[in-house]
């Protein structure tokens, strides 16, 4: 998937990889209560920097063929 307007970033709680207009990628979560990032913590101002969203890319495969999970 390519990257998305922010407008239509997913409001599930889900991580994701959000791109700033100060250009830097970010790994968040968007749910009804607001934005979060990775250690649970607000992100206040998101909704002034981010401008576009992508999935996470799946987790690369181990050596011995088994899958990481990702949360």
């Amino acid at each position: 998937m390519d990257w998305q307007p922010i407008e239509t970033a997913p409001r599930d709680g889900r991580q994701l990889l959000f791109w700033s207009r100060h250009g830097f990628c970010e790994v968040l979560r968007r749910d009804h209560w607001g934005w979060m990032n990775e250690g649970g913590e607000g992100y206040d101002d998101a909704s002034d920097t981010l401008t576009h969203w992508m999935p996470l890319p799946a987790p690369p495969a181990s050596a011995d063929g088994a899958t990481g999970t990702a949360e």
